[in-house]
């Protein structure tokens, strides 16, 4: 027997993997649904009622004894249902995930060739197979699988999320985007795709691309706060103050809890961008002065007041901040500032946190 591929940090990871994809195919077969597909270039091979319910008891059995921990009994028994019925595509799955369990390294890797060998026009096994191949480290094999499940089911938008996150992972954030872009094209309403696309811009600070991938999302689903949030940080980040501070809004009155607190300094910088001062303190009156951006929010906070033309305030405000941070530059000038003018203008955004 092989050494187990806990040794072997690729087929580790590879492990971690597989538990939810058995946790999958037992749904599949409590359905009482047998994947089936083509064998060989001679088309399917005619299995009797009778042999079929035959192998999908013995894949069933297999399962139960997988989840036993029994891994050796459970790849007696999904062999055995292959030789019932060698049209059962998921049998040679399985058998393929109970070989990595038991670290036959070799198996594994020529079971998951077979089922790409023998079922070339079934697309959910090409992709599956594909992208084990690729978390083995076969990445040219796997990847040719898994463009070849496009292919076969090019509005299978899955499909294109599943060999996006693979480039991902592969650190090629590029051509995920252009595979998660061509398959927009063909799926131009699918708002998993158009997330999945501003997820990828915000990587790349494309906040431009990140904003109208989230309101093509949010035309399908408006009522998602989650998405709305980041379409607002998108455009507080290209400077579109008016509608972030909106949708920023439109995210608080859905649910009081869906803003964290740096989205919360960001509102009331928006708002202190916008002239809404009275709305900006309120926010800056809910955050606190604690936690991480408490120095940013002292400063905003001061700020606010400055805006308000209530220069005592401010300056009260940067003295209580100095005693915290004595040395901190910013908070110097400014509380200089509320002295010296009651009209002082003070850039909205030089206090913001950093990285926004």
């Amino acid at each position: 027997m092989t050494p187990p591929f806990s040794g072997n940090s690729r087929y580790g990871d590879q492990r971690r993997r597989i538990r939810p994809l058995i946790a999958g195919a037992l749904l599949v077969f409590a359905c009482g649904c047998a994947l089936t597909g083509p064998i060989g270039q001679n088309g399917p091979r005619e299995v009797s009622p009778g042999r079929a319910a035959r192998a999908a008891e013995h894949v069933s059995s297999a399962l139960q004894f997988y989840h036993a921990g029994e891994f050796e009994r459970a790849l007696k028994e999904v062999r055995k249902a292959r030789e019932l019925d060698p049209s059962l595509a998921s049998a040679h799955e399985l058998e393929a995930m109970f070989q990595a369990d038991l670290g036959d390294e070799e198996g594994y890797v020529d079971t998951l060739r077979k089922v790409i060998r023998e079922h070339p026009e079934t697309h959910h096994l090409q992709r599956n197979a594909g992208k084990m191949l690729v978390q083995a480290g076969l990445r040219e094999e796997g990847l040719a699988a898994m463009r070849r499940a496009i292919e076969l089911a090019p509005n299978d938008a899955a499909a294109a999320l599943d060999l996006a996150g693979i480039f991902v992972d592969l650190g090629d954030v590029s051509a995920a985007i252009d595979v998660l872009s061509e398959s927009r094209q063909r799926n131009p309403v699918d708002a998993d795709l158009a997330v999945a696309l501003a997820r990828l811009s915000e990587t790349t600070g494309d906040w431009h691309s990140a904003s109208t991938y989230y309101t093509a999302a949010l035309q399908r689903q408006p009522r998602n706060t989650a998405w709305r949030r980041q379409r607002a940080k998108c455009l507080y980040r290209l400077e579109d103050y008016q509608t972030a501070a909106g949708e920023f809004q439109t995210c608080l009155d859905a649910d009081i809890r869906c803003l964290t607190t740096n989205d919360r300094i960001e509102y009331a910088d928006s708002c202190l961008h916008t002239g809404d001062y009275d709305r900006a303190a309120w926010l800056f009156d809910e955050i606190g002065t604690e936690g991480a951006h408490a120095r940013e929010i002292a400063a905003l906070r001061g700020v606010c007041e400055l805006r308000r033309g209530n220069t005592r305030a401010a300056a009260r405000i940067f003295e209580s901040a100095l005693q915290r941070w004595p040395d901190d530059a910013s908070l110097t000038l400014l509380l200089e500032a509320s002295r010296e003018s009651s009209s002082a203008v003070i850039p909205a955004a030089g206090a913001a946190p950093a990285g926004r």
